[in-house]
């Protein structure tokens, strides 16, 4: 169906993140600008199509076919406009997870030889005393809360073939560090600015596929 609707949802989007009192408005204000003028960027480039379509239609001047055109050449533009926005993104994501990562991991030890040995002298006392997974969880944990690195990362290093953690227990593991880091309202943070950046990219694709449905253009136009 053909619709003459020039605006599009990514400026709504952009106006709740702009307006709430989300991460965007504790930040500093020249962050939080900073970010704003690339969000309305990629809704300008959502946006364009559209009102280039519209106006086509509001001319009366094309064909079925020569719209789907216009509207064709109009999304290849903004497909193209949108790369680079969306490779900066792509980075922004792996600098996140990256962060957390650090932030989630054991402390290092110094690799060598007496020290491997002792991390297997642990798991073999381990699996001696509680053989079972739930049972190795508590000291996990208790692990964790006292700072005792060389318990910690000798039961994570545990082989694939022993394990002496479930996923889920990992995991978990993985959550008290972070809650534990002194960076963790900058991982925090980190992690809101990546979602509103992929809920804005992920708007503008929605938009550009329903451009291209509601002007009849196919991907090979």
């Amino acid at each position: 169906m053909i619709t003459l609707n020039s605006k599009t949802n990514v400026g709504a989007l952009i106006d709740a993140f702009e307006q709430g009192s989300g991460t965007l408005a504790r930040l500093a204000e020249h962050e939080r600008a900073r970010i704003v003028r690339d969000l309305r960027a990629l809704q300008d480039l959502a946006d364009a199509p559209r009102q280039t379509a519209s106006a086509a239609v509001a001319s009366k001047e094309h064909t079925r076919k020569g719209l789907a055109k216009i509207t064709a050449d109009a999304l290849r533009t903004a497909k193209a406009a949108r790369e680079p926005h969306a490779a900066a993104i792509a980075k922004l994501e792996a600098d996140r997870l990256a962060l957390r990562a650090r932030e989630m991991a054991t402390p290092k030890g110094d690799g060598s030889l007496a020290e491997l040995l002792a991390e297997r002298e642990i798991r073999d006392e381990l699996r001696r005393v509680a053989p079972d997974p739930i049972q190795v969880f508590p000291i996990y944990l208790a692990a964790l809360s006292r700072n005792d690195h060389a318990t910690a990362r000798a039961m994570e290093n545990s082989p694939p073939s022993f394990p002496l953690l479930t996923e889920d227990q990992r995991a978990q593991g993985d959550f008290i560090k972070l809650q534990k880091s002194p960076r963790l309202d900058e991982v925090l943070t980190a992690d809101a600015i990546a979602y509103v950046y992929r809920s804005t990219l992920a708007a503008v694709d929605e938009e550009l596929a329903a451009v291209a449905s509601d002007y009849g253009v196919k991907d090979e136009d």
